[in-house]
């Protein structure tokens, strides 16, 4: 059975932000209820997350081509500086808080697109 889009873009929005460089995650050192501290992922992590990515984007690309298409033109409009591709409302750019930006998969999936 195949998977719907909106399912297979939400698992990619986390890929995509793992794999890239400057990506962290939170540790708790002092157990849990205490501060937080960010944690870069590794190389190694990275290219586990990067083997993901490309999966997802591979079956998404056969489920859905018209929001595969659609988030490709968003996400090389906005690494060449130019947001004015990204769809309006919520969640079309996440993660950017600490250095990385990622142009959000779920916002231009089918079941979403059908919506608004």
């Amino acid at each position: 059975m195949r998977r719907q889009s909106q399912a297979i873009a939400m698992d990619l929005r986390f890929s995509l932000y793992a794999s890239e460089e400057g990506a962290v995650y939170r540790i708790y050192p002092g157990g849990a209820g205490t501060r937080p501290e960010l944690v870069e992922y590794t190389a190694e992590e990275r290219k586990t997350h990067r083997a993901t990515r490309d999966a997802l984007l591979d079956e998404w690309k056969k489920v859905d081509p018209e929001g595969y298409e659609l988030w490709s033109v968003a996400t090389a409009s906005m690494e060449a500086g130019d947001d004015t591709e990204l769809l309006a409302g919520w969640s079309a750019k996440l993660l950017t808080d600490d250095g990385v930006a990622v142009v959000d998969p779920c916002r231009y999936c089918r079941e979403c697109r059908v919506r608004r």
